[in-house]
């Protein structure tokens, strides 16, 4: 296998288990984080490399002590003179810079945290709002028209920079077209608190770190001992060493020099064959802004900062999958974490709760539970009146609506042909249409009303049980039933109309020659009622039951398929009309009934659950002792589910971990500069 084929490997295998971690992740973290805003904290967290799979930039931070030339660098990138390079160390946030097709800024301040962005409306330098906010905190400062003096401002000056809490540049530069993004962290070598700055940036942002070392001090101690305190193994992995000014250097002293810089930082990073790559910014930055080069070594340099650019790049797509892989990995320890806190707890509360319980005593619980009977039927007598009004008008204005549509129906057949188009097609799609969704809503009109007055009674003997018997303390919670189901109105409209369509096959074209003689044959109509009355009874007599509009609609379906041979259209679509209003007014009151018998069922239903729940209390404390034993061992049930969670959450995690640093080193050693 190439290596380029191995790398493309390793980065699906790490994208694809990536997601799979935070699946795992966030699965863990709803089941085993109670307080909310620690869940909330770590979801968020878990989100936000969700966001960082889906964005496909490239993150470049740029870390160096001060006068190694990160500026310079930084502006050789732009092919603009933007970022003061011999100003002193003063910025205090890293700024980052994006592409943009005009040279903008967005800057937040500490103290006040509003978004201030320029240039914005008409008004520019000082009349601007950000630059009213650059005179509060530098009164006697020149504030410049142009967005590129601004940003120096922004970055150099000495009263207005420390305050500075984020800077974004949006410049259209060529080499940010593509998604490149550079973030330039503070000096090394400048102020306190810019270590934690650069850690930030390497564990939440940055997919690799170009570390620049100027060449006429490589190096120095300061800087390696900032990188080893700021980033861990895997996130110094992912630095590229740039020894900058190398035009300063004669031709026959840079390999040495490369050597002595390589071997000095694989010596105090403690890794093998660090990335080290010379690079000279300054005659990028000369050609850009017109000056000319000083000299051949100058030329030299300046043809071969493309090169090193292209192989960053290159290096950023690899590494990637690593910088969000460090992130997914501190997440699982900080769950581990969580996990193990949550048991401790758990487990303490579980000692209060089985105190509490061990000094309850019960009396007279049969007389408790035939008292409650009486409230509860009430309640639930209520749901089903509340049921009632809610489906009782369905049928009858299902009724009237279908009825509407079939007369429309008929009203536009002109042809025999036509008419029967209407019976055999679309009258039988027109009765279906209604029936699936009447079904679900008087299953969820009815369940609802009356489950919700069992939850109501069920409630009230709770409260009335936890008032009566106070010195039980924390009562256990009982089971509670779900919905039940008493209508479904899909499986009875696809039956009969399945049913139906198997009876008029093939019958259409052979109604064209039925006459209307009483002592003729027995007519394809006949054929057609004979066999829906065969279905809608099932061979029994329907007469007066729930059924009883199914035979009507039979006969019904016969008289019109038989009278379509009539040549009198307005006396055939007359008849059809007045037999389908009877039929609908049969199927109507059917369907009332149905929904009356979904009532009964579900008030029969819901008062057998609440006189359950009775019951189950006292059979829950019928038997002090027996109980609290039992109430001992599910809880410690519960405890030991919890540990057996814990254990497995640890087997996980330390698997994952593992896979996630496997992953990091492979694509670590693939991804290393011109590998």
């Amino acid at each position: 296998m190439t290596a380029g084929r191995a790398q493309r490997r390793d980065v699906v295998e790490a994208l694809t288990e990536t997601s799979d971690h935070l699946d795992f992740a966030l699965a863990m973290v709803r089941r085993t984080v109670g307080d909310q805003h620690r869940l909330a904290e770590l979801t968020a967290r878990i989100r936000e490399i969700e966001t960082r799979l889906r964005d496909d930039r490239y993150y470049l931070a740029v870390i160096g002590e001060f006068s190694a030339g990160k500026s310079t660098f930084v502006n050789a990138l732009l092919a603009d003179d933007l970022l003061p390079t011999s100003a002193l160390p003063t910025t205090a946030a890293a700024t980052r810079i994006t592409h943009g097709e005009t040279l903008s800024v967005e800057v937040r301040f500490t103290g006040d945290g509003i978004r201030y962005v320029y240039p914005s409306g008409r008004y520019t330098g000082a009349a601007s709002p950000l630059g009213r906010m650059l005179l509060h905190l530098a009164p006697h400062a020149d504030i410049p028209e142009d967005t590129a003096g601004i940003v120096r401002l922004l970055t150099a000056d000495e009263a207005i920079a420390p305050h500075v809490l984020s800077l974004e540049v949006r410049h259209p530069a060529a080499a940010l077209r593509d998604g490149l993004v550079v973030i330039d962290t503070p000096g090394t070598n400048a102020r306190a608190g810019h270590t934690d700055i650069t850690r930030t940036v390497m564990r939440d942002i940055a997919d690799v770190a170009a570390v620049l070392t100027a060449s006429t001090s490589p190096s120095p101690v300061s800087l390696t001992e900032f990188l080893t305190d700021a980033l861990d193994p895997g996130q110094i992995r992912r630095c590229v060493i740039l020894v900058t000014k190398m035009d300063h250097i004669d031709e026959d002293e840079r390999e040495d020099l490369l050597s002595h810089v390589r071997q000095r930082f694989a010596r105090m990073l403690h890794v093998t064959d660090p990335v080290v790559e010379p690079v000279a910014a300054e005659p990028i930055v000369r050609i850009a802004t017109g000056k000319p080069l000083r000299g051949p070594e100058q030329d030299y340099w300046a043809q071969e900062f493309p090169r090193t650019l292209a192989r960053l790049r290159d290096a950023m797509q690899r590494q990637r999958i690593v910088a969000v892989s460090d992130h997914l990995l501190r997440l699982l320890e900080d769950l581990l974490d969580e996990l193990g806190r949550e048991v401790t707890l758990a487990q303490q509360r579980l000692d209060t709760e089985e105190t509490e319980l061990g000094g309850a005593r019960i009396a007279d619980m049969a007389a408790f539970v035939q008292g409650r009977h009486g409230e509860s039927a009430r309640l639930i007598e209520q749901g089903a009146r509340r049921a009632e009004q809610s489906v009782g008008g369905m049928a009858p204005q299902w009724g009237r609506y279908t009825q509407a549509e079939i007369d429309r129906a008929l009203e536009r057949a002109c042809t025999p042909d036509e008419l029967r188009a209407v019976i055999g097609t679309q009258a039988p799609e027109l009765i279906r249409r209604g029936l699936p969704r009447i079904g679900e809503i008087v299953q969820q009109a009815v369940t609802g009303a009356l489950s919700a007055a069992a939850e109501a009674a069920k409630s009230e003997v709770d409260r009335q049980f936890e008032a009566a018997y106070e010195k039980l303390g924390t009562v256990a919670e009982l089971p509670r039933q779900g919905r039940v189901t008493v209508l479904t109105g899909h499986q009875l409209a696809d039956a009969a109309m399945l049913a139906y369509q198997n009876s008029v096959t093939g019958v259409t074209q052979q109604i064209r020659a039925v006459r209307l003689d009483p002592a003729a044959p027995k007519t394809p109509g006949a054929r057609i009622g004979g066999a829906l009355d065969q279905w809608f009874g099932g061979g029994r007599n329907v007469e007066g039951g729930p059924h009883a509009h199914r035979g009507a609609f039979g006969g019904f379906m016969a008289k019109v398929a038989d009278s379509l041979s009539s040549t009198d259209i307005t006396a055939l679509r007359n008849h059809a009309r007045a037999e389908m209003q009877q039929t609908l007014r049969t199927v109507a009151a059917g369907l009332s009934q149905q929904i009356d018998e979904a009532v009964r069922t579900a008030t029969a239903h819901y008062t057998l659950d609440v006189s359950q729940h009775m019951d189950l209390y006292r059979a829950t404390y019928e038997a002090t002792v027996a109980e609290l034993v039992a109430e001992h061992h599910r809880r410690e049930d519960i405890l030991a589910a919890r540990r057996s969670l814990l254990r497995d959450a640890d087997r996980q995690t330390e698997r994952r971990r593992a896979t996630v640093n496997s992953q990091r080193e492979r694509l670590t050693r693939r991804g290393e500069f011109g590998t």
